[in-house]
């Protein structure tokens, strides 16, 4: 190989590459480039001179080489032609054997050409070559870079044998660095990170996806405010630079997220033959919501190609028909999307109910340990709420649907008529979690109410209906009910559904056996305000109007109870009825009321009431003869002389004697000429109570009195028993009667004159009596006896007219007619004090009295200011004394007999009023 020349100097011999094959192969794209996967299989030659000065090549059949591969991007910028390394291999050890040789590397471009052509650069150095055999750099056109992957054949560029000692180092005039620099120093002074490649003259390699398309399939797990639909996503993935396919690749799917927090669902899809992407996506909504776009994104994802995509789509999943998503990269950035409701002040979705109907299927009754009568009416009642989905992006204030089926709570208030009671004073309420079939309600509700008097009024009705969380209730006997029997009906109130529920309002009479109301929205400033200005709130002015309403109505209960409760204590009848509250438990044996009484006492011995006395008076109920005279002394030595002492007692000193004796022979052959006794059950638990049978009955009220031209004197003292509660109404000036059952009664004593000539007035009212008969079983409860004076020995006796005596000057004139009175009504109360466990039956009875009436033109039957005569009574002895006051009639008399006077028939009167006992109290029933 060594040679000289003319001037005898030694002559080197090039290395030569003319020619060779070249296969590429593309082997990943990743985030920072293509590797491709390059053999070039070169020709070499040692490069010749003949003696006639032609060259010729000697191919090689053998030798090592030291060899490196250079890919080189050509192309013109301006009037200068850019020659950029884009990527070499590190020098490699290759070795040719048998006349071949293969140089195979893999080379990474961290860009790929957009325009000009590639070059690939050799350079081959022989390794322990002869003297004189030189190293090789040559360059070859491959073409654009689309068309170098694959196999070709190699031509040495002329360049090469044009240029003296070609090195490729001084070939290429650029790096892909010098780019890189120089794009980063362009992108802080924009204030821009999104690439670090010169973007007209390079692009990252990447996969690109085409636009999504989506396509509805099916509807997924429902519940009462939730509902889950399936849908397919469609992503075909091509080559970003070429669009070649990439059929058969597996990518990496994270499901759709509404942000970075959200845990991930991911699936593995291949592509198909279109190199596409299928895959179905799930997502589960409150369906009550604001419709709008939820806004989020899917990742593709192949580490093999260097791809992780994060495409952001927006999805409407209340959309079944239309496009249920969109892409958001071929989304018109101008386009106002609907992505909160808040912000653009879209209305929820509204509930309303115009009506319900209902038809009664029975009543039933209750009564409390205070003897309380409870009635409650079982209605079947049907309601078709209906849902206003203003936000419907599709169909707008056009979309009106059923209310979707699930569990609800219905709610609902009975008030009284805001026209006539403008507080909204609470009658009734009923809480029912009920199953919306088929968009409707249809249910049993209960009502129940001491308030006998509303059930006839003209009241109105409060309706709410909320969805219930069925996380929390379960099916029970085929009700649903709470899971949780201690929970509040309030905590399984789903408050986060995005459902408008106002409350409505219309009327209701509840008496009634069927009836069909409207109803009306209670406060409609929310949908107003969309209707006038585009625009809703979202915030009604008033949430959950019925739970305040109840709230207060059963606080109001609440404290009319303590009252009722109050007034059941023996210590609170002994006082309000002036009565001395003598217990046998721990009376004195010998002598129970001198000590616990008046201390002290001169009576004889037999005289004296032993507490064996008293024991026999409470279970009996009846007042012996014996008993009877012995409480003549003390009544009259003792009892009535410790009464106002400081005065000398309530009787004068020597009318003392007078009375006693008077009472002592009296009662020998009747005790009720002297003394009034009842006996009292004081109710502590009740077994349970059952409805006997009711009747009705008509009760005709009417009056007649005297007037005209009179002169009369009077002088009347009297005391008062006061039992009101509530609203009341007076009759007579006897009864005060509420409708929780109380009332009161006055006592009176009074002096009278009179003369006149008379002229009848008269006047009639019809009235309806219901009595309900119940049988009620007592489980524990304490005995107790009454005993007073009978308040008739001091009504005024007329004696021209018949020849009986009272008791009137008997009393100490030092004495106040109020204390007179008070000294006359007082009586004892005797307790055993202790409480009897063997359960007993009772029977009681209930009686509601109302006036016939029709609604006129002038007046409507449905306001409780037109129904004064409305009252409810309890016990026989109440009903008599009520129908006894109400038929009061008096008379100018036509004859001289003494029955005739108009003062003996008015004490007539008085004194069948007085021999009844007192009204019935709560919690005591008065045994007959």
């Amino acid at each position: 190989m060594k040679g000289f020349s003319q001037d005898n100097q030694i002559t080197s011999r090039p290395l030569w590459v003319e020619d060779g094959r070249l296969f590429v192969t593309e082997q990943k794209l990743t985030r920072d480039g293509v590797e491709l996967l390059v053999e070039m299989r070169p020709n070499p030659s040692i490069q010749l001179t003949k003696m006639n000065g032609e060259m010729f090549l000697r191919p090689l059949t053998a030798g090592s080489f030291k060899a490196r591969l250079k890919l080189v991007h050509i192309y013109q910028q301006g009037d200068k032609e850019i020659r950029r390394l884009l990527t070499e291999t590190a020098p490699m050890d290759v070795k040719m054997d048998n006349g071949s040789l293969a140089v195979k590397s893999t080379m990474s471009l961290p860009a790929i050409p957009t325009r000009g052509q590639i070059m690939l650069g050799l350079e081959l150095q022989p390794v322990n070559g002869p003297q004189g055999l030189t190293s090789f750099d040559g360059i070859y056109l491959l073409g654009e870079y689309d068309q170098i992957k694959g196999s070709s054949f190699l031509k040495l560029n002329t360049l090469v044998a044009q240029t003296k000692d070609f090195k490729i180092s001084n070939y290429v005039n650029a790096t892909l660095t010098e780019v890189t620099q120089k794009s980063q120093t362009d992108q802080q002074q924009e204030g821009s990170t999104t690439s670090t490649i010169d973007a007209e003259t390079y692009q990252k390699p990447k996969i690109e996806v085409s636009q999504l398309e989506f396509r509805f399939i099916r509807v997924g797990q429902e519940k009462t405010a939730t509902r889950e639909v399936f849908y397919n996503i469609r992503a075909c993935v091509r080559n970003g630079l070429d669009q070649k396919n990439t059929r058969a690749h597996t990518f990496k799917i994270t499901k759709f997220r509404q942000s970075e927090t959200e845990e991930t669902s991911s699936v593995s899809v291949k592509t198909d033959n279109n190199s596409c992407l299928n895959w179905d996506e799930s997502i589960t909504f409150k369906y009550f919501d604001c419709q709008r776009y939820l806004k989020g994104f899917v990742q593709i994802e192949n580490k093999d190609l260097g791809m992780n995509e994060k495409l952001e789509i927006i999805v409407n999943p209340w959309e079944s028909q239309g496009a249920v998503a969109r892409d958001m990269r071929y989304v018109d950035p101008s386009e106002k999307l609907i992505l909160s409701c808040q912000e653009t002040q879209r209305p929820r979705t509204q509930l309303i109910v115009d009506g319900f109907s209902y038809n009664t299927l029975s009543y039933n009754y209750s009564v409390d340990s205070m003897l309380n009568l409870t009635v409650t009416k079982k209605v079947q009642m049907k309601m078709d709420p209906r849902l206003l989905v203003y936000s419907s992006l599709a169909n707008g204030r056009a979309e009106v649907e059923k209310l979707r089926d699930g569990v609800y709570l219905l709610r609902l208030a009975v008030v009284q008529n805001r026209d006539y009671d403008t507080s909204n004073t609470y009658v009734t309420s009923a809480d029912k979690l009920v199953n919306v079939l088929s968009g409707q309600i249809n249910t049993d509700i209960t009502f129940q109410t001491q308030d006998l008097k509303a059930l006839g009024n003209r009241n109105n009705m409060l309706v709410e209906i909320y969805p219930i969380d069925e996380n929390k209730v379960t099916v029970t006997n085929g009700q649903v009910t709470l899971k949780n029997a201690n929970d509040s009906v309030e905590s399984a109130i789903d408050t986060s559904t995005g459902l408008e529920t106002p409350t409505f309002v219309g009327p209701v009479t509840l008496n009634i056996d069927e009836a069909s109301r409207p109803l009306r929205m209670l406060d409609a400033s929310g949908v107003s305000s969309f209707l006038l200005n585009g625009k809703g709130t979202n915030e009604a002015s008033q949430k959950f109007v019925v739970k305040q309403v109840v709230e207060q109505g059963l606080k109001v209960q609440a404290e009319k109870r303590q009252r009722i409760q109050a007034r059941s204590e023996k210590t609170q009848f002994a006082k309000e009825n002036n009565l001395d509250l003598i217990s046998l438990k721990d009376a004195d044996a010998q002598a129970p009321l001198v000590k616990a009484l008046v201390g002290s006492t001169k009576l004889n011995e037999r005289l004296i009431v032993t507490k064996a006395d008293l024991q026999d008076f409470v279970n009996k109920g009846t007042l012996a003869p014996a008993l009877a005279q012995k409480l003549c002394a003390f009544w009259a030595s003792d009892y009535l002389q410790k009464m106002y002492a400081n005065k000398g007692g309530a009787v004068s000193q020597q009318a003392v004697m007078g009375l006693g004796m008077s009472c002592y022979n009296a009662v020998a052959k009747n005790p009720s000429a002297f003394f009034q006794v009842e006996k009292q059950m004081m109710i502590k638990e009740l077994g349970g109570s059952q409805f006997v049978k009711g009747l009705n009955q008509g009760l005709s009220v009417g009056t007649s009195f005297s007037v005209s031209a009179s002169h009369s004197t009077s002088k009347t003292r009297s005391t008062s028993i006061s039992a009101k509660f509530g609203l009341s109404k007076k009759f007579l000036d006897l009864f005060s009667i509420g409708v929780d059952l109380g009332y009161s009664m006055s006592w009176a004593t009074s002096d009278s004159n009179s003369a006149s000539n008379s002229v009848t007035v008269s006047g009639s009212t019809s009235m309806t009596v219901q009595q309900n008969i119940f049988k009620v079983r007592v489980n524990k409860y304490e005995q107790c006896a009454v005993v007073r004076l009978n308040p008739i020995l001091f009504i005024k006796d007329t004696k021209s007219w018949f020849g009986r005596r009272d008791y009137l000057g008997f009393l100490n004139p030092r004495l106040t007619e109020e204390e007179m009175a008070t000294a006359t009504t007082r009586g004892l109360m005797i307790c055993e004090g202790t409480v009897r466990t063997a359960p007993v039956d009772i029977t009681e009875n209930y009686y509601l009295i109302a006036q016939e009436s029709n609604s006129s033109q002038m007046q409507d039957n449905g306001d409780a200011r037109n129904r004064n005569f409305f009252i409810a009574l309890r016990s026989k002895n109440d009903f008599n004394r009520f129908v006894l006051a109400m038929k009061g009639n008096a008379k100018m008399p036509t004859t001289a007999e003494k029955e005739e006077d108009p003062q003996v028939q008015a004490t007539k009167m008085m004194e069948q009023l007085f021999q009844m006992s007192g009204p019935a109290y709560p919690g005591m029933f008065l045994v007959q």
